[in-house]
């Protein structure tokens, strides 16, 4: 590997923790927008309902928080 793709690479990797947060953080966002939008009747996301999934989504995911939709 030459040192210009080494130094993409080690970058990539340092900034991919921050851009996945940032993923989560901006998804919930929209959740909450479409749960409250009156033209939505259902949203679908892990962790928001309190079903069998989202026992799995809290075995297998972390970064969401649980709460209500409709």
């Amino acid at each position: 590997m030459d040192p210009e793709a080494a130094y993409l690479l080690n970058r990539g990797i340092q900034d991919a923790g921050t851009a996945l947060a940032k993923a989560v953080q901006n998804a919930m966002a929209v959740a909450g927008f479409l749960e409250k939008h009156p033209k939505v009747a259902r949203v679908f996301m892990p962790g928001s309902l309190r079903t069998q999934i989202t026992n799995l989504a809290k075995k297998q995911m972390r970064g969401f928080r649980l709460h209500a939709c409709v």
